[in-house]
């Protein structure tokens, strides 16, 4: 399912995807995409988490 984060504008609510590091939205291991460096999606990653910052967290 996805749904737009618009604060981000990638329209992905998929966590996996955001931590991965061939697309780098929070994963200091990624590569970027050259519109986005690693980092950019980390407050993504802490919404989709309810507000909370998980043991597994990259950062």
């Amino acid at each position: 399912m996805f749904k737009p984060l618009g604060f981000y504008g990638i329209g992905t609510n998929d966590r996996k995807i955001l931590l991965s590091t061939d697309w780098g939205g929070c994963n200091p291991k990624a590569r970027g995409s050259g519109h986005w460096t690693p980092g950019d999606a980390c407050a993504a990653v802490i919404m989709l988490d309810g507000w909370k910052i998980n043991k597994d967290y990259p950062w």
